[in-house]
């Protein structure tokens, strides 16, 4: 990723950069109601083409399910949310007692199923 990132090969990007930017601005005069949605797309599709050379189209799947585990993330972050972050010996209670922990197991659930099976190499078991 550091050879990807450095201000030497920014100049490469410009014609992805240029490409999604032609996208985004047709989008946005065809559909301006969906603003996010078109946005989204423009930045994920940019570094879909940098890292992995896909595009992405705004009613893509695979781009639902990334946003849709951003979002249960970053739901998880917001500080104060689960006590036990503030109270670590908390997390010694018994599994059963572990209020917070159904949700847990149901996000890391739902994150995995988007993933299709075998791509992740197993490096999370």
């Amino acid at each position: 990723m550091h050879q990807l990132l450095t201000a030497a090969q920014a100049d490469t990007y410009r014609p992805f950069q240029d490409l999604e930017s032609k996208k985004l601005i047709y989008d946005l005069l065809r559909s301006p109601e969906k603003f996010y949605l078109h946005n989204r797309r423009y930045s994920n599709s940019v570094i879909m083409s940098v890292v992995f050379g896909r595009r992405t189209m705004t009613e893509d799947a695979d781009v639902e399910a990334l946003f849709k585990t951003i979002d249960l993330f970053i739901g998880n972050q917001i500080p104060g949310k689960w006590i036990v972050d503030g109270y670590p010996q908390l997390a010694k209670l018994p599994k059963w007692l572990q209020w917070w922990r159904p949700y847990g197991e149901q996000c890391f659930n739902e994150t995995i199923s988007y993933v299709a099976p075998g791509s992740l190499g197993g490096w999370w078991c």
